[in-house]
């Protein structure tokens, strides 16, 4: 007998960042970033969906959020992954790295407190530092189910 994933909750807490990658240099710039945090799960064959966003910390490359947010996770949804964002007025906002989490490598019922290192944008190359996460994963009640060796 073995549990099938049923799906479930993740409560997620995204408290802060460290050692972020400035984005806003050049003349006239602070040298920084006004990062931000969207949270996006990845599963079955559909694209990601967008599911939470921080707001942007101005001119910080070690922000600050501390903001709590309840995900629904299906039968299909395998990651959760945090992108982060430097927000820009004038432009389209830039990606500063992300951080994936695996839900099979994710424990049931347990609060994990972990600062995750930043893995850089396949968009642009950038990502450095690390996001500071609390998280609990809730499990559906999942059924038992026998596994059987016919084909």
């Amino acid at each position: 007998l073995s549990m099938a994933f049923n799906g479930g909750e993740l409560v997620l807490n995204i408290i802060e960042a460290k050692g972020l990658v400035a984005m806003d240099t050049g003349m006239f710039r602070s040298g920084k970033s006004d990062p931000y945090v969207k949270v996006l799960v990845v599963g079955g064959k559909k694209a990601s969906r967008e599911v939470f966003k921080t707001e942007s910390v101005m001119t910080s490359l070690e922000p600050k959020w501390d903001v709590q947010t309840t995900i629904q996770l299906g039968v299909v949804d395998f990651a959760v992954e945090l992108h982060v964002f430097d927000y820009d007025k004038m432009s389209a906002d830039d990606p500063m790295g992300f951080v994936k989490l695996q839900l099979s490598s994710v424990p049931a019922s347990e609060e994990v407190d972990s600062w995750l290192d930043v893995q850089p944008s396949p968009e642009n190359g950038k990502g450095t530092g690390q996001l500071h996460v609390k998280y609990t994963f809730l499990p559906n009640i999942s059924k038992m189910i026998e596994t059987s060796e016919e084909i």
